[in-house]
């Protein structure tokens, strides 16, 4: 959430609490009722997307990395003995299979180091012979059973950062759709409550002041823009966007965001480049509610 839906949201806060304090005010009138029970009805919604926006992958990125370190440490450890004992016993094949350098397994993707590591168990044989359980390899049935467990927990682990990094964009997604529907409600009930003025003029006047967002500064952009790559979910930096009308162009920051603060109302055409991604074009029209907009690059 940025300053702008921050200070947004505030002042919806704000319009709820002088509403439920002057709640005889408008209570029985349904040009102001209906679209204020609408507009409570989005405050779960807002609540559960900033929830899942505030969501972080520290955690599961740093537990990962240390599941891959102790697979990767036992799969040199068995590839090793493999390698030897293959050679010891005159086995060309197994030498062969089992070698491969700790820097070159060091090197593998996360989904090929879960691969070699489940070749190496297979070349195990089975029962383990009494000669590889004792010394000098000590690859004990013990060792394999352990050795299965950091294979799944690395495994599943493999996901887990970017599931979180999607539930982020929808969090951001489901915000960005949760204030335009408060913006159209919150219309709604400013023109409802401009009868109320000359009957009800002590909530009226609470209720325009609830109304102003503290800071001018915090008014509406004309367009919000998130880049994000449309496989993992992640922001992209550096994606430059060109628009037509001819303005300015923009790029992505770290988090995958730029904003323009003025732009004329009507339709525009962006295209969003980004060396390594195909071309995005999108159309979208800007009104006196601004835009928001999530481009998804495509490798």
């Amino acid at each position: 959430m940025d300053k702008i839906q921050n200070a947004y949201l505030q002042m919806t806060s704000a319009v709820k609490a002088t509403c439920d304090a002057h709640h005889t005010a408008w209570t029985g009138y349904a040009s102001f009722e209906t679209p204020y029970n609408a507009f409570l009805a989005l405050f779960p919604e807002v609540d559960a997307a900033i929830a899942l926006q505030e969501k972080s992958t520290e955690g599961t990125t740093i537990a990962k990395n240390n599941f891959r370190q102790e697979l990767f440490a036992a799969t040199v450890q068995l590839g090793i003995a493999l390698h030897q004992y293959g050679k010891d016993t005159a086995n060309a094949a197994l030498t062969s299979d089992a070698k491969m350098s700790s820097s070159d397994i060091d090197k593998l993707s996360e989904k090929a180091l879960v691969g070699h590591a489940v070749k190496l168990k297979g070349l195990v044989p089975t029962p383990v012979p009494a000669a590889l359980s004792g010394t000098p390899y000590f690859i004990t049935p013990a060792f394999l059973t352990d050795f299965d467990a950091k294979i799944t927990k690395f495994s599943n682990a493999i996901g887990t950062p970017r599931h979180i990094m999607a539930e982020k964009v929808r969090g951001t997604e489901n915000l960005n759709a949760a204030i335009v529907s408060l913006r159209a409600l919150l219309v709604d009930m400013d023109s409802a409550a401009d009868v109320l003025q000359y009957t009800q003029a002590a909530f009226y006047s609470e209720y325009k002041t609830s109304r102003e967002i503290e800071d001018a500064a915090t008014m509406p952009r004309a367009l919000t823009v998130t880049v994000i790559n449309d496989i993992s979910g992640e922001p992209i930096e550096g994606a430059e966007a060109t628009f037509v009308p001819t303005r300015p162009a923009k790029t992505s920051g770290a988090h995958g965001m730029f904003y323009i603060q003025n732009m004329p109302n009507g339709s525009h055409t962006m295209t969003v480049t980004k060396p390594g991604f195909a071309t995005n074009i999108s159309t979208f029209a800007v009104d006196d509610e601004g835009a928001q907009l999530m481009v998804r690059m495509v490798e």
